[in-house]
């Protein structure tokens, strides 16, 4: 059985992927968006992550949904090692 949840990390990394298959810098991003080139750094360390009105204009520049940028899926077992790794993590 699958389950679906939002995991922060998981926006960043797939906000990155497309940003990189699109050929866009950090610097477009935020232009894009009308935001501070030190906030797309902010979520490049994790220390961040898209408000959900950065995430709606992400998902046009992608040509994405937003489900597919702020859901993952996984089996209740692989949750289980996800939600164990970041404890040990913290």
């Amino acid at each position: 059985m699958r389950t679906a949840y939002y995991d922060p990390k998981e926006l960043n990394r797939k906000v990155f992927e497309h940003a990189k298959a699109l050929g866009l810098k950090d610097w477009q991003i935020a232009q894009k968006l009308s935001i501070t080139p030190q906030l797309i750094t902010k979520w490049r360390r994790g220390t961040g992550s898209p408000s959900i009105d950065d995430v709606v204009q992400l998902s046009d520049i992608f040509n994405v949904t937003v489900h597919e940028l702020l859901v993952c899926e996984a089996s209740i077992a692989e949750k289980e090692d996800i939600a164990y790794e970041d404890l040990q993590a913290s």
